[in-house]
């Protein structure tokens, strides 16, 4: 694991201990392969509380369980975008939408270039719903 420079969790916090995460049904063979392996610089940012082997029913597997700690001083971006869809439900929105993206493809008629065109045109069309939510959002904090 040193080329990765990937830590065996589980073996690092119980070194002495001889657990299986894998077993015949006849239980003859048994074999640890289960594991989870963490970059060493990510345990530094986010330490390991918790690292268990517990059986796992009718599976002959067991289940390895982790628990981080998980430092929140570093600070969260804005995430992914998802479209909601109940916008689809928004005539208002519907129309305009349908009304600009003939513009869109205007603007760009001059690329070259149709995979960034489709690109360009994609991320109008991406803007618009973000634009007319946060103003819906606005003028719904007014009333």
């Amino acid at each position: 694991m040193c080329i990765l420079d990937l830590n065996d969790v589980w073996r690092t916090l119980h070194p002495g201990e001889k657990q299986f995460t894998w077993r015949t049904s006849d239980l003859k063979i048994k074999c640890r392969l289960d594991y989870w392996l963490i970059a060493r610089h990510l345990l530094q940012k986010c330490p390991v509380q918790k690292c268990e082997i517990k059986h796992a029913g009718h599976c002959d597997h067991s289940l390895v369980t982790v628990v981080l700690q998980i430092n929140m001083e570093y600070p969260r971006g804005p995430g992914f975008w998802k479209f909601n869809s109940f916008l689809l439900e928004d005539d208002v929105h519907t129309e305009k939408l349908m009304f600009k993206i003939p513009h869109f493809i205007n603007e760009y008629q001059d690329l070259e270039d149709n995979g960034l065109l489709w690109e360009l045109i994609k991320m109008e069309i991406r803007a618009f719903p973000i634009s007319y939510s946060k103003q819906k959002a606005k003028m719904k904090k007014r009333l």
